[in-house]
């Protein structure tokens, strides 16, 4: 592997459900796409677009490449099915992988997968059966390869799933359904990204890829707030 080489995949959701939020996700991406722009250290992009169908924008392009989003190039629509796109999507980067020159490898690879519902329209992996085998793929690529995955959600449900294949909870990080919770979820992605590169933390070593309380106390506020919202109306 190339020591200090880095790539990260977005998975993103823009099912129709993300609407509301759009304009949120698409300034906080662009946001933390900036920010890793910044950092010392080479570092490869994917971005992978979904909702019942799967549209792939870069495939591990130099990430001083990658274009913002925009609300041409990101736009909510359709049904959700993220396991069939997370399948699709550890598949594909596997096999790119596996093609390159070892010494070309890069040392850390993070696969984050950015949703705000809860999977209803895979085909090819659906079910209970589909998840155990989408699970294995996790399984391999993490015990093997040293994969790290995060998942940030808005459904509890998509955070079940993402528990039962195998996204570790240290990885996994339940966000408010608001344009503030959005908007804070990409930033402690963006934070965890830099720690899990080596970039932030004690003695410049990679603590990997995870949400700290904090992320996950500024959440529970954001979702207190909203309820509190809602009952008062």
């Amino acid at each position: 592997m190339k020591s200090g080489k880095t790539h990260i995949t977005f998975l993103l959701d823009r099912s129709g459900s993300m609407r509301s939020t759009a304009d949120d996700a698409v300034g906080g991406f662009n946001t933390l796409l900036e920010n890793q722009k910044k950092l010392p250290g080479e570092c490869t992009v994917s971005v992978i677009q979904f909702d019942h169908e799967y549209r792939k924008d870069y495939h591990m392009t130099p990430i001083a490449e990658i274009m913002p989003l925009t609300d041409k190039t990101f736009v909510p629509r359709g049904s959700t099915a993220y396991v069939d796109a997370l399948a699709r999507s550890i598949t594909e980067l596997g096999e790119t992988l596996e093609a390159m020159p070892e010494e070309e490898r890069p040392e850390i690879v993070i696969f984050a997968v950015i949703t705000d519902g809860m999977e209803n329209s895979s085909q090819t992996y659906r079910g209970p059966d589909g998840r155990a085998k989408v699970r294995q793929m996790i399984e391999h690529q993490r015990e093997v390869y040293k994969w790290q995955f995060a998942f940030m959600g808005s459904d509890e449900g998509a955070l079940e799933h993402a528990e039962e294949m195998a996204i570790p909870m240290s990885g996994r990080l339940t966000y408010a359904n608001s344009g503030g919770g959005v908007a804070m979820s990409m930033a402690s992605l963006d934070a965890g990204i830099e720690r899990a590169r080596g970039l932030r933390g004690p003695g410049g070593q990679s603590v990997g890829m995870s949400f700290t309380n904090e992320d996950r106390k500024k959440q529970r506020e954001e979702i207190e707030r909203l309820m509190k919202e809602k009952g008062e109306k």
